[in-house]
């Protein structure tokens, strides 16, 4: 379960995040981390259905494409990502960026990036930081969905979609939540 402090890192994207407040240091109201992604690093291409994202660079330089357009973003520069917009973020410097990223509400961030990183850690991600066992994604997409999406399907094509194979993954014995990956939840 994710603590102020604790930190949790992605080989695969080349990120470590620490835990600056929880959502449950805020009763849920945002959840506050800092990111260092390494030189070639990268968030994928996602949006965040009900969430607001604000994006602090601390040091170094991202490349954001958002809106259909790109943009790059320096030390001091802050970047709001409104609810439903795409975006993706990327390190093409030769330089650790370091960045600090608040979602309004917190939701279930934290738990979806504990177990994606959890999964990466474990060889179990795919060249995009995603899943590689559809079932799997699935879950995770199912009981993430109001804090990361697949941009230009609506949520509804996707809830549609998702939820069988979730239901058949929850049956094979896949979870949403791993207590090796920081959750103690491990329910379906």
């Amino acid at each position: 379960m994710a603590y102020t402090g604790g930190i949790i890192e992605d080989p695969v994207t080349k990120q470590q995040i620490t835990f600056l407040k929880t959502a449950r240091d805020t009763d849920g109201e945002l959840l506050r981390f800092e990111v260092r992604m390494a030189p070639r690093g990268f968030i994928p291409r996602h949006r965040h259905p009900i969430q607001q994202e604000r994006v602090e660079v601390v040091s170094g330089t991202l490349r954001f494409r958002i809106r259909g357009r790109e943009r790059s973003l320096e030390s001091g520069e802050t970047l709001v990502v409104n609810p439903g917009e795409a975006h993706e973020v990327h390190n093409e410097s030769d330089e650790v960026a370091i960045f600090v990223v608040e979602n309004r509400p917190a939701l279930k961030t934290e738990r979806g990036l504990e177990i994606i990183f959890g999964l990466a850690k474990e060889g179990k991600t795919n060249q995009n930081g995603r899943p590689k066992n559809l079932l799997q994604r699935q879950i995770i997409a199912y009981d993430c969905i109001n804090e990361v999406a697949l941009p230009g399907i609506p949520l509804v094509v996707q809830r549609a979609v998702v939820a069988p194979l979730a239901a058949l993954g929850h049956l094979l014995g896949f979870r949403h939540a791993y207590s090796r990956y920081g959750d103690d939840d491990e329910s379906p």
